[in-house]
């Protein structure tokens, strides 16, 4: 054996492997990436859409509070 048939070995059977890793794991990382930036944009049109609910429950209580302070007022006239 001569040295070019060692590094040839050495790279068909070490480097190669390691590098066909390292891309599977970057196609991983990267297909994560993609469903992660998903979720949070999902989480926060949730949030927006939860938030503007609760804005307008308030206000609707807000509302029924001043129309019962008015017809308390009323009453008590």
């Amino acid at each position: 054996m001569n040295v070019i048939e060692i590094v040839g070995g050495i790279i068909q059977w070490v480097i190669f492997p390691i590098l066909y890793l390292q891309y599977s794991f970057y196609q991983q990382l990267k297909k994560q990436d993609k469903e992660l930036a998903v979720l949070q944009a999902k989480s926060e049109v949730q949030t927006q859409s939860t938030d503007r609910e609760l804005k307008e429950i308030k206000q609707t209580v807000d509302r029924i509070f001043a129309k019962l302070d008015s017809l308390d007022n009323t009453l008590r006239k």
